[in-house]
């Protein structure tokens, strides 16, 4: 991982910002996945997108499989309030 993705990962976690870490698990690339940037084009395959809200919604990482290869949906999300 970069130190500039490891940086935003952590301002994120530290915000309490939900997001997903996704990683192909045969080229090593990573990104981050945003839900609340609904707004916004992503540049994602459909179906990656679609598993990164799922994953992020069940609070469960998880793998998938793309065009690309695997892809590992890492969820970062803020610890539940009672």
């Amino acid at each position: 991982m970069n130190a500039d993705l490891l940086a935003r990962l952590n301002e994120d976690r530290a915000t309490k910002r939900p997001v997903a870490l996704l990683t192909n698990l045969k080229s090593g690339e990573q990104k981050l996945f945003y839900p609340a940037d609904d707004m916004e084009k992503s540049d994602l395959a459909q179906e990656l997108e679609e598993a990164a809200r799922r994953a992020l919604r069940d609070d469960r990482s998880a793998t998938v499989e793309t065009a690309d290869g695997s892809v590992f949906v890492h969820v970062h999300n803020p610890p539940m309030r009672l």
